[in-house]
């Protein structure tokens, strides 16, 4: 008998041992399942499988549930490692944007006067303003504001004449050089803005005045022109 033969002969016998068919095919009594490795051995060594005396629906069902079950935890430690990814991510992020906003403010020590005529509240705008702006500077400093809008009406009550104009000092710099609201202002105009020269304020950004005249730099005030966006 060559060694060929006696080869097949070995592995007809351990098949016929183990309960499979001696008449193998391509993949010569290869088994693909891990519990059904696990049986053929068993029989194999002439074990007994405890789960002979179990229908094999029941097996069957078994194995599907042991599956499931696999599946199932694998899921829930997927979605637990992302929801932690998250919450790294999250916390490393950078914090929210803080910022403060101001509009029809535009009043200097004696720019904002009203006849004794004008309705309540139209009086004593120079006071009102100075308190507005302590209480804004205290508030950006509390929150570290990063920057100011500047929503119209800056300069009442007919805007300024020019870059030059005494109003720049007078209702800007001198109210609200607190160290807490020297960062960016992104302004707008309003319709007292327009009554004066509103070039004068796209201007004095274009032209550095801040940084120039009042040595803040870089400029704080931002109006490049009437209509602009800016991504932050």
């Amino acid at each position: 008998m060559s060694e060929v033969e006696a080869a097949d002969k070995r592995l007809r016998s351990w098949l016929r041992k183990s309960g499979r068919p001696a008449n193998y095919g391509k993949n010569y009594g290869a088994v693909d399942d891990e519990d059904e490795y696990d049986n053929v051995m068993r029989k194999a060594e002439g074990e007994e499988d405890p789960e002979d005396n179990i229908p094999s629906t029941a097996v069957r069902m078994a194995k599907r549930f042991r599956r499931f079950m696999c599946a199932l935890l694998g899921g829930i430690v997927a979605i637990a490692v992302g929801a932690l990814l998250a919450y790294v991510y999250i916390r490393s992020a950078p914090d929210d944007i803080s910022f403060v906003t101001i509009g029809d403010w535009g009043c200097g020590p004696d720019n904002c006067n009203v006849p004794k005529a004008a309705p309540q509240g139209f009086h004593h705008g120079s006071e009102h303003q100075l308190k507005v702006s302590e209480a804004m500077a205290t508030t950006a400093k509390n929150i570290a504001s990063k920057f100011v809008l500047a929503l119209g009406d800056n300069f009442y009550w007919r805007g300024v004449q020019s870059v030059d104009d005494p109003l720049w000092k007078s209702v800007w710099e001198d109210r609200f050089q607190q160290e807490s609201l020297r960062t960016p202002w992104y302004a707008i105009l309003g319709n007292h803005d327009h009554y004066g020269n509103p070039e004068a304020q796209i201007d004095f950004a274009r032209e550095d005045r801040d940084c120039k005249v009042f040595k803040h730099c870089p400029s704080r005030w931002i109006l490049p022109r009437y209509c602009y966006s800016k991504l932050l």
